[in-house]
């Protein structure tokens, strides 16, 4: 969609050479959308989590946007480049959103340190999660050395 509407020049294509380039912008958009509007539902802070949900979608195209503006990529530059600025406020704007999560659910590292002390989430406890455990780790060593063995033989 992000491709049909920069041809069409409703919105401006950020480099010549990538055209799915705005899909990425869009998609890190709509994940921090989701989140944030699920974070809102969470805390049941509807207008806060909304004016986040609409940072959160147009902040990435609109961060990439500049960039490209500002520094004019040449044609030959690498997916750092490309991506560095989507990359850069994804990281930013999720750590944001853990910090506020955390604040509104009264989080410290405290408190955290002692729930993960306690936690026994995603143990084996009856005989048959501890038979399945085992043979899927089995399967996924031998698995890990045939890459290996492939990567060796293949030099």
């Amino acid at each position: 969609m992000p491709n049909l509407l920069a041809n069409f020049d409703v919105i401006p294509q950020l480099h010549p050479s990538f055209q799915f380039i705005p899909g990425v912008c869009v998609g890190a958009g709509a994940f921090f959308a989701s989140m944030a509007l699920y974070l809102g539902y969470f805390h049941k802070k509807w207008i806060q989590w909304i004016a986040a949900a609409i940072v959160g979608l147009v902040l990435p195209y609109a961060a990439t946007w500049f960039w490209f503006r500002t520094t004019h990529p040449p044609a030959s530059a690498g997916l750092l480049q490309l991506y560095g600025p989507t990359l850069l406020t994804a990281i930013i704007m999720y750590l944001a959103f853990m910090l506020w999560h955390a604040n509104l659910s009264d989080f410290t590292f405290d408190k955290l340190a002692e729930r993960i002390g306690t936690d026994n989430y995603g143990e084996a406890n009856s005989k048959w999660e501890q038979v399945t455990y085992r043979v899927f780790w089995v399967f996924g060593a031998v698995a890990l050395i045939f890459v290996l063995l492939a990567v060796i033989g293949g030099q």
